[in-house]
């Protein structure tokens, strides 16, 4: 399923506007013994966030960074009826990386421009295997793998929701295939 742009910001500002309510929890968290699971129902709430924020333009399809390895095999399982099979929605700083640097934060507009820094990038189910297994921060693991990412620019949600036949989306994933440079993977996530 790929949203609209105006639905996918809709969810984004969601998601932004309930870090506040998140963020006003976050000492009970720290201080109070886990009572009764307490914790772990925290940290759901903070990983429906991050899922809610990353998902905002859809799973698979309208997401902007995508491995070239998924982009291909999405575009050739198109016309099976499961494109997505063998993908995988990879949050390029990892969600318990977040998570800490959240319980650190000092303030809502700090808690919101952590969330703002949650990236996805879809990879193929083999890639998201390596790059679990792999130590360093956001994009640093996947340079480690060798995963060639290509950024299908901020209208690329635009386009592929436009974009409702195969036929179409064939032609688009082709010209996102070949004009698409790898990107050179700079992490921008020190002292998360």
């Amino acid at each position: 399923m790929c949203r609209s742009p105006e639905a996918a910001e809709a969810h984004r500002q969601a998601a932004i506007a309930s870090i506040e309510a998140v963020f006003s929890l976050k000492e009970i968290y720290i201080r109070e013994p886990d009572v009764d699971g307490l914790r772990a129902r925290y940290r759901r709430l903070w990983d429906e966030l991050v899922w809610t924020y990353t998902e905002a333009p859809g799973k698979f399809w309208g997401q902007r960074y995508w491995s070239r390895a998924a982009l291909k095999q999405y575009q050739q399982q198109l016309g099976s009826g499961t494109p997505h099979k063998g993908l995988c929605h990879d949050h390029v700083i990892e969600r318990e990386g977040l998570f800490r640097a959240f319980l650190n934060s000092e303030s809502p507009a700090h808690s919101q421009a952590l969330l703002e820094r949650a990236v996805s990038c879809v990879l193929t189910v083999k890639e998201h295997d390596d790059v679990r297994k792999t130590s360093g921060h956001c994009w640093d693991r996947y340079r480690g793998k060798g995963i060639k990412v290509l950024d299908l620019g901020p209208e690329a949600n635009r386009q592929a929701f436009g974009c409702k036949r195969r036929k179409g989306k064939v032609g688009l994933i082709g010209q996102w295939l070949e004009a698409a440079p790898a990107l050179p993977l700079v992490c921008h996530c020190a002292g998360q």
